[in-house]
């Protein structure tokens, strides 16, 4: 895989995805992330990258609130915890 989709990182942050611990390259967002991590499977997803599907859906616990939002969208933070995801994203993890 290209590395140069990830731009430039330093370390890896540490996501909980749905009571897996996954690491992604920081200043990316959280499909990026999930993309390094999975490499074979997200490249190949049905996401357009650009926010106007939903294929990308995610649920993210924030000191006890939910929200919801597009992977494609949300900074990768460290410690994030991911509490659902689509089932395009699920099929693929």
């Amino acid at each position: 895989m290209n590395s140069n989709l990830f731009g430039d990182y330093q370390k890896l942050l540490h996501v909980d995805v749905m009571g897996q611990q996954v690491e992604v390259p920081e200043n990316n967002t959280l499909l990026r992330g999930l993309q390094f991590h999975a490499p074979e499977t997200i490249s190949y997803g049905r996401f357009c990258w650009n926010g106007t599907c939903n294929n990308c859906t995610v649920t993210v616990n924030d000191s006890g609130c939910e929200s919801k939002g597009r992977a494609c969208r949300l900074a990768a933070s460290d410690g994030m915890h991911v509490t659902s995801v689509s089932s395009e994203i699920r099929r693929l993890l």
